[in-house]
């Protein structure tokens, strides 16, 4: 994924695998849940992000310390449903790190057979 330092102007799509789909499921979990969960999960200290935190010259703003940011800006996560019973193997595709109405935004496309 793109660097750290780049939140929260993040994008990815979590592709998931009908099988890690159907335990979601059976533990009652809908669409809604998953998503409160992956952002509240990429929750990063701001401190992290400012200017030459860990010796990384990039990032942000002092004023970041003391706050809390998300990797992905809001709406930055998309989940999709695809794949096959081949296992419970869910993947990530990376995105661009100039996301949102700024940037570029994502499409997507049902295909059936």
């Amino acid at each position: 994924m793109s660097n750290v330092k780049h939140a929260p102007s993040c994008d990815a799509i979590l592709v998931v695998s009908p099988e890690h789909h159907r335990t979601f499921k059976n533990a009652g979990w809908p669409k809604a849940r998953l998503y409160e969960e992956l952002y509240r999960l990429c929750e990063i200290p701001g401190a992290d992000l400012a200017a030459r935190a860990e010796d990384i010259a990039e990032g942000g703003p002092p004023a970041l310390t003391g706050r809390t940011v998300n990797k992905f800006r809001p709406g930055g996560i998309m989940i999709v449903r695809a794949g096959g019973d081949a296992g419970m193997f869910s993947g990530i595709i990376g995105g661009w790190s100039a996301g949102g109405p700024r940037g570029s935004l994502p499409v997507t496309k049902e295909v059936r057979n």
